[in-house]
């Protein structure tokens, strides 16, 4: 058993990346572009276009977000993306497309389309699944939001200078969660019965939306989605059919706020496994939603969770690893205006997950805002027996990592909460 510990950056992003056969890890960034790296992720390549199988690079927007990267079952490699295809008389119409690779990543088939153009849904990155059945399920969200005269976003103030805490959270919003699911490993792909968003009591406790979608498949062959609302809890739905029909989407235990979770399933033991922003009602409404990220683990196929870790944590909350729910859940966002926050206020968004071997890696977004928003997509290694030790419990990263030099092209200069 190896013991791989170590931080570093991630320059894909918000994507994800593959084992190689020979080893090797690849990863693809937005814009369809493929890095290697051949010590376990500790350093990349510089990016590199996808080829199509005619020998020409990959036509794509910079901006292309990337949605899934997966091993198949067949030993190929598919991603999942969006882009753009041409829809005849209506012309060129922006979907979530389909790619597959049979040699290692070498080159790549023609896009397939994988929703329709009256379809609308975009998918969290990195959260196309196949399950053990050979099908592959892609979690989508379609946002029907009041429109851009109705933002008013919340703010802090650092350093004498505004910056936006929180944004579309502050205006009316709904998001409704459905799935496509392919079993033919991508070639065709079919709409989930069910769209899904919050009816707490049957509608007597009022609709909320289901955001940003992921899922894993439990033990048990039922599939389980988590989504960020605005209950002050991770919201899940669960599937009997592989995805085919949804149940009721509803608050579970996990304090969480208008933030995206990240749930999977762990290869080499089958439990799942839950990273996410868990913060309380009060630390949302102090401008806090995600200034502290945690994981935890469920061996009972998500009825209850265990082994909380606290991932990483702003100076100013307490790191402990679990912050109790209130009862019942309620609408809960920021103020309006929180306040003066000191210019080592952090936020941590945006999770991902992966495993290879005896080895969880954790990739997010880590910000410190100060007089200039410095900004890492960092990735952290470390045994998988560690989610599960207990203690310890306090796996934060040392503050001085937020003020180390970044690479250009990793810096910004303004902080865009969404």
């Amino acid at each position: 058993m190896t013991d791989e510990r170590f931080n570093a950056m991630f320059p894909a992003g918000r994507s994800g990346f593959v084992e190689l056969h020979d080893g090797r890890f690849l990863s693809i960034h937005a814009g369809l572009a493929g890095s290697i790296s051949d010590d376990r992720a500790r350093t990349w390549s510089e990016p590199a276009p996808l080829i199509d199988q005619a020998g020409k690079p990959i036509e794509s927007n910079p901006q292309t977000n990337v949605s899934g990267v997966v091993r198949l079952a067949s030993g190929g490699i598919g991603i999942s993306y969006w882009g753009t295809v041409n829809a005849g008389p209506f012309g060129d119409v922006a979907l979530i497309c389909f790619r597959r690779s049979d040699d290692e990543g070498q080159t790549w088939s023609d896009p397939v389309p994988i929703n329709r153009p009256e379809q609308p849904g975009g998918p969290y990155h990195d959260s196309l699944v196949q399950l053990s059945t050979g099908r592959l399920v892609q979690p989508v969200r379609a946002c029907y939001a009041a429109g851009a005269a109705h933002a008013d976003p919340a703010l802090c103030t650092v350093d004498g200078k505004p910056y936006t805490i929180e944004g579309h959270a502050q205006y009316p919003e709904i998001d409704i969660t459905f799935v496509l699911y392919s079993d033919d490993e991508g070639r065709t792909w079919t709409r989930s019965e069910d769209s899904l968003f919050v009816w707490l009591d049957d509608g007597g406790g009022g609709a909320y939306a289901c955001d940003e979608p992921t899922l894993a498949e439990t033990n048990d062959g039922r599939l389980v989605m988590a989504m960020r609302s605005t209950l002050g809890r991770i919201v899940e739905a669960w599937s009997q059919d592989g995805g085919q029909t949804w149940s009721k989407a509803q608050p579970n235990a996990l304090a969480n706020s208008y933030s995206p979770a990240r749930i999977r399933r762990i290869p080499s033991t089958g439990d799942l496994h839950m990273v996410w922003n868990q913060v309380s009602p009060d630390e949302i409404q102090g401008g806090f939603r995600r200034s502290r990220l945690s994981s935890a683990i469920s061996v009972d196929n998500g009825r209850s969770w265990k082994n909380f870790k606290t991932l990483d944590c702003c100076s100013l909350l307490d790191p402990g690893p679990h912050v109790q729910t209130q009862d019942p859940p309620r609408f809960v966002i920021a103020r309006k205006k929180v306040g003066q926050f000191p210019s080592d206020y952090c936020i941590y968004r945006y999770p991902n997950v992966r495993y290879v071997g005896d080895t969880v890696y954790f990739i997010y977004d880590r910000e410190c805002v100060g007089e200039t928003t410095r900004y890492r997509c960092v990735l952290r290694a470390m045994p998988i027996d560690t989610l599960y030790d207990d203690p310890p419990w306090d796996l934060r990263l040392s503050n001085d990592l937020q003020h180390d030099e970044a690479p250009r092209a990793m810096q910004k200069t303004a902080h865009n909460e969404s």
